[in-house]
């Protein structure tokens, strides 16, 4: 049945190419087709909103194609969205893999870390693992029922007929530098209602995928 690997989509935005500047890098693994890809979102602290994470990696990836699974959901997001400027065509792709594929909440999280406490920690690396969380817990009641193994998921969370969970429609990214760039930032991508590559196809809940996901057969 295969296994299912999760990634973190990055913190820079869609990442500036640290050689340039002005071009957008997409990270790995986050843009591999073999992982599913987790963005960041944010509680809005003044209304409560849910919004994209404006640090949240995503794009679109130079090297790896676009897995079939996502073409109608990206298309969709090209056709009916602004997108940010691309000087010459050179600064990004869209026909490559596009992520991430979910997010999670990736702001404002206390931390403690060798004793010491911080109380606005932020990074998708904390987005990853909820994911990951709930993809365990609902493979643990899949094995309950006489189910098997998930496998790879990517393909089956752009199929469901009631989505991840909650779609996130505002928003937007910025494209910074790991190393480099000296502060510059570029526009990143506008969020938008179905897939965008903020937050790729929501915020999992998981009452909404455990629905959805005991319903697939696949008897052990």
């Amino acid at each position: 049945a295969g296994f299912t690997w999760i990634s973190a989509a990055g913190d820079s935005g869609p990442t500036l190419n640290p050689h340039t500047c002005d071009s957008f890098e997409a990270q790995f693994p986050a843009a591999s087709p073999y992982v599913v890809s987790v963005g960041g979102n944010k509680i809005n602290k003044t209304d409560g909103v849910q919004s994209a994470w404006m640090h949240s990696g995503g794009g679109f990836s130079t090297y790896a194609k676009r897995p079939p699974c996502q073409e109608e959901a990206v298309q969709n997001y090209l056709n009916n969205t602004t997108l940010p400027p691309n000087p010459g065509g050179k600064r990004y792709t869209t026909s490559g893999r596009a992520f991430p594929d979910v997010s999670g909440f990736a702001a404002y999280y206390p931390m403690v870390i060798e004793g010491k406490f911080y109380p606005w920690g932020s990074g998708t690396s904390a987005a990853a693992p909820q994911f990951a969380g709930i993809i365990t817990l609902i493979q643990i009641q899949r094995y309950q029922k006489g189910l098997g193994p998930l496998g790879p998921l990517i393909q089956t969370l752009y199929k469901l007929k009631n989505g991840v969970g909650f779609d996130v429609t505002v928003g937007e990214t910025y494209a910074t530098s790991r190393q480099g760039c000296k502060g510059d930032i570029l526009p990143g991508f506008q969020v938008s209602k179905g897939w965008d590559p903020a937050t790729g196809l929501g915020s999992p809940k998981y009452n909404i995928l455990l629905e959805q996901l005991l319903d697939l057969g696949n008897k052990e």
